[in-house]
């Protein structure tokens, strides 16, 4: 039996590569661990979402939140959900409320709708 120890990681695709970044970063607070290089141009990144565990980012021309096959969303466990959700609407994002999970805790958070 696999027992499962966190998430290691989610892969995404990006139609703007450094759109993204931006976003990670600058509304999320993530680094950036490190470039994914092909002759010397940036094809992803790899960003740190504390811990182990990370977001895999690369390049799809067109990529778009309603494609079909890709990742629909997933969780970030962060310290205040209050203030996350404050946080994010700040910087003009466009986020449901906080989403209860079946045992009426809030631990799943809340989604960021992005296109």
């Amino acid at each position: 039996m696999i027992k499962v120890k966190q998430l290691a990681h989610v892969c995404i695709f990006a139609d703007d590569l450094e759109v993204t970044r931006s976003f990670y970063r600058d509304v999320l607070g993530m680094d950036t661990q490190f470039n994914f290089l092909r002759d010397g141009k940036i094809l992803g990144f790899y960003l740190n979402c504390g811990s182990r565990s990370h977001i895999e980012v690369f390049q799809k021309d067109a990529a778009s939140y309603s494609d079909l096959n890709q990742i629909n969303h997933f969780c970030l466990e962060v310290e205040n959900i209050d203030a996350a959700i404050a946080h994010v609407r700040s910087k003009g994002v466009d986020i449901t409320s906080k989403k209860h999970a079946c045992d009426d805790t809030t631990r799943h958070g809340f989604a960021i709708l992005t296109t």
